[in-house]
């Protein structure tokens, strides 16, 4: 993802956040994350279900929270910080589904979906015509990212999305960590593959 701040910017930020209670240092934080949580909570919905959970809504809750809990994480480091909030949203989605899905009689295949409102209240965006972009080309990605093999698909949100190590990937998928690397090798050139052929690169995400 081209626009996300290098750890350099990060770390700064994280230090005026953190020791100097800067709001607006913690809302570029934030905002620094908000396309890779977009893409990837949308990933992690399934298809029949996304008439009815508002990725915008769980966004809102998850800087809510991280907002109220910010100075509570031990040694933020840049790699701690992506985790931490992807850890926050990912619990948010679960909630989302316990709440709404648990005990659902409805197939919701049949749901229309509902209009959203747009914006986050106090917590950062962008101008409509940059938000238009970015969600026309994450939708592109995410189209992408269905057609890939399973494997090949959660290598890339684990690695590249929720921030995990080779490691800790190669734990949650049963492989070795030389395996995984391969399988990240070869999952990115499929998604460069197909992403090419719609006239983008994975270097825009």
């Amino acid at each position: 993802m081209s626009d996300t701040p290098a750890d350099a910017e990060l770390a700064d930020l994280l230090h005026r956040a953190m020791v100097d209670q800067d709001r607006e240092a913690f809302d570029q934080l934030f905002e620094s994350q908000m396309g890779r949580l977009d893409i990837l909570l949308r990933s992690r919905i399934p298809r029949a279900a996304r008439a009815r959970v508002g990725v915008e809504d769980i966004i809102q809750e998850t800087y809510t929270r991280a907002f109220q809990r910010f100075r509570r994480i031990p040694d933020v480091t840049p790699e701690v910080f992506r985790r931490w909030i992807v850890h926050i949203a990912l619990r948010e989605l679960k909630r989302v589904f316990e709440r709404n899905f648990a005990a659902a009689k409805r197939d919701v295949r049949t749901e229309q979906h509902p209009e959203t409102a747009s914006g986050f209240g106090d917590a950062p965006g962008g101008s409509p015509s940059s938000l238009a972009g970015r969600r026309e080309s994450a939708s592109i990605l995410i189209e992408v990212l269905e057609e890939l093999q399973k494997d090949h698909r959660e290598v890339i949100l684990l690695r590249d999305f929720e921030g995990h190590t080779s490691q800790m990937i190669a734990e949650r998928m049963g492989r070795t960590t030389n395996s995984v690397d391969v399988l990240y090798h070869r999952a990115l050139l499929k998604l460069n593959e197909r992403l090419s052929a719609r006239g983008l690169s994975a270097s825009r995400y």
